[in-house]
């Protein structure tokens, strides 16, 4: 702000000559009060020369050159603050690649887990149901565990106890119904 705070201060003096150019083509000139009071024929050359003149050209020059310093200076910043921002960017971006991969990786973890778990041994006490509903009474369930699949598996193996049990009384009473008749 201060260069083009400069710049302004630089075109108040170009606004002397450009005043000064009207007014001759108006026909007023200096009076050397800094008023315009001396009316004369107008003079478009002496109004020409002054917006066309060496100094004006150099007033001119005085006003861009703080004005261009300023640009650059702005161009600058915005490429710094541009690069700021990408770099945010790119590392949000990295942050969200990472969460991405972590997230897949822990949904993985727990797909495993439930297929061990949960998963495995419920295929492994429908297996073994299975054999026993099909006559095979040697079948084993080895699953132990404390949850409610381990107490399902502990049913099945209970079960597979009184089903013996009572074929072997069934086995017996025929046995002996055999030996009676």
């Amino acid at each position: 702000l201060g260069l083009l705070q400069k710049a302004a201060d630089f075109s108040s003096a170009l606004i002397v000559l450009e005043t000064e150019a009207m007014n001759a083509v108006r026909g007023h000139f200096p009076d050397g009060k800094g008023g315009y009071s001396v009316t004369r024929e107008p003079d478009k050359a002496r109004a020409t020369s002054l917006v066309f003149s060496p100094d004006y050209d150099r007033e001119v020059e005085k006003i861009m050159a703080p004005i261009s310093q300023f640009m650059r200076e702005l161009d600058s910043r915005l490429d710094g603050a541009v690069d700021a921002a990408k770099k945010d960017g790119d590392r949000s971006m990295l942050l969200v690649r990472i969460s991405v991969i972590v997230l897949v990786l822990v949904f993985a973890a727990f797909l495993l887990a439930v297929a061990l778990w949960i998963v495995r041994p419920i295929l492994d006490c429908d297996v073994f149901a299975k054999r026993v509903a099909t006559g095979n009474l040697d079948s084993q369930l080895p699953y132990q565990s404390g949850n409610e699949i381990g107490s399902l598996a502990e049913s099945l193996r209970f079960m597979l106890q009184s089903l013996r049990e009572r074929i072997g009384l069934a086995e017996n009473a025929t046995t002996l119904a055999e030996e009676q008749s």
